[in-house]
């Protein structure tokens, strides 16, 4: 029989070394919290620890399921407590699942576009238990990295779209501040040139070798510049008088006036090279660069966060624990893109330690899919995939899935649903039950994640042989039995 312990999650203090329990099981899980039931005498209901807290209570204890050799299998945090006439039944979740009941994303604010999203990941976990009251000391463990970002770039067209306008932007910008600071230039100039005229009222200033007619009612507002030699004139007793005062004004404003026109010319010959290039990048924008966004107001449910990062890596992770003296050490193993290994010393046989025959199920068969994600009408996000099946009828799978917000992970979601379809199309089996009668497959030889090969005699006689990939395994507290629930390599 299994040895169940209780401890303080947050102190890590022992509460009751070794429990006796009527009956229980306990479940692991991959990518995703475990799990674990069982029953105790009712009196234990009121039990109060030292601390004089609650020996059971709703997040407050923390159970550990060792193994005969003290090895520990599982580990979880009370969720669920509910006395009966014959028991309290105790349930658990796994040690990872306050990772996404933490509340709104607290961490860093914005958006990632180069970050790896094992590392991101590391950052939640790391955010997680910067809380008060969530420090597990849950280290995570395995791969640092994927080798991709949570950020979509954008298509290959769409970044040289991108890169074309970039390089040609930097002069237009450029000219066109240049052009504001010399209009602006200019115009304070102006109105200095009235000022050394000797005229207070600002009107307007003729640039021509021809002399003007008579400004007439507009005299005090007038000016007239010879063209040939910049020298200013006002009307004063019916006639042009020269006013060589102003030369320097009237100069520095002809020059700043020449400097405003070649500055408009530019802008003009700048502008009619980008707006070609913006306006295909406008084009392309359904292939554009999509960064990853985490905000307090929009990431409400970290679970949901976990599972965008665990599709966008892909990576998976399972929850380890094991003994660092006499204190738990709680750990969240990382595989990227997949947690486990091969397990060539071990041996499934049909007859052997694998008593029931499989049920053999023929998957549903698609020759494509059509995966919708997040958005309405015609602005939602849609993805299409297809595969040659021979001598198969057009059979198109259609799903939603909400929680594809972005183009990258609809892409994602739709390349792995294909997988899945493939995967599914042939004959297969989920479920196994594993005796643990010899050393061909001995309890605690293997974890979810690992590979195990199965091999024996169908009841058609067809002979079986192949590796197969545990998603989860149960265990019945006392007996010698595994179920394992698995995917076919």
């Amino acid at each position: 029989m299994e040895r169940v312990a209780l401890y303080r999650p947050l102190t890590g203090e022992v509460l009751h070394p070794e429990l006796e329990v009527k009956t229980g099981s306990d479940t692991r899980s991959l990518s995703g919290p475990g799990d674990i039931t069982f029953t105790v005498a009712p009196e234990w209901h009121d039990a109060v620890a030292e601390d004089h807290a609650k020996l059971f209570g709703k997040r407050q204890t923390l159970v550990v399921v060792e193994r005969a050799n003290r090895s520990i299998r599982n580990v979880g945090l009370v969720d669920d407590l509910q006395l009966t006439a014959t028991g309290l039944d105790v349930s658990c979740g796994g040690v990872s699942m306050i990772f996404g009941q933490s509340g709104p994303w607290e961490g860093q604010q914005g958006w990632f576009m180069d970050t790896d999203p094992v590392q991101l990941f590391r950052d939640v976990v790391d955010q997680v238990q910067s809380y008060a009251d969530a420090d597990l000391g849950i280290r995570v463990t395995g791969d640092t990295s994927s080798g991709s970002t949570v950020g979509y770039p954008g298509s290959a067209r769409w970044q040289a779209a991108k890169r074309a306008l970039d390089q040609a932007r930097p002069n237009f910008d450029l000219w066109s501040d240049r052009q504001r600071k010399r209009d602006r230039a200019q115009q304070r100039l102006f109105e200095a040139v009235f000022t050394a005229v000797g005229l207070k009222r600002i009107g307007n200033i003729n640039v021509t070798d021809s002399e003007p007619e008579s400004p007439g009612w507009e005299h005090d507002s007038t000016i007239w510049v010879r063209e040939s030699n910049g020298r200013a004139h006002r009307w004063r007793d019916g006639r042009w008088i020269s006013q060589s005062q102003a030369d320097g004004a009237v100069a520095e404003w002809l020059d700043m006036q020449r400097q405003a026109e070649y500055a408009k010319h530019e802008v003009s010959r700048y502008q009619y090279q980008i707006e070609p290039l913006e306006a295909r990048l406008e084009e392309l924008e359904h292939e554009a660069r999509e960064p990853y966004t985490l905000y307090f107001w929009q990431n409400h449910d970290m679970n949901s966060v976990i599972e965008d990062l665990t599709e966008l890596g892909p990576f998976e992770f399972r929850e380890e624990a094991a003994w660092s003296g006499d204190r738990l050490d709680l750990q969240v193993q990382v595989g990227a893109p997949r947690v486990g290994v091969r397990r060539d010393e071990l041996h499934l046989e049909l007859g052997h330690n694998v008593h029931d025959q499989p049920v053999l199920d023929h998957g549903d068969l698609y020759t494509g899919l059509a995966l919708f994600g997040a958005g309405t009408g015609s602005a939602v996000l849609s993805e299409q995939r297809s595969w040659d099946l021979a001598h198969a009828v057009r059979n198109i799978l259609v799903e939603t899935d909400s929680d594809a917000h972005t183009q990258a992970l609809t892409r994602t979601a739709a390349t792995a649903l294909l997988d899945r379809l493939k995967h599914d199309a042939g004959v297969g089996y989920t479920d196994l039950v594993i005796h643990h009668d010899d050393e061909a497959c001995p309890e605690g030889s293997f974890d979810v994640g690992d590979q195990l090969f199965v091999a024996g005699e169908l009841s058609s006689g067809e002979r079986l042989d192949g590796w197969v990939r545990v998603l989860e395994a149960t265990h019945e507290w006392g007996s010698n039995t595994t179920s394992i629930e698995v995917e076919q390599v």
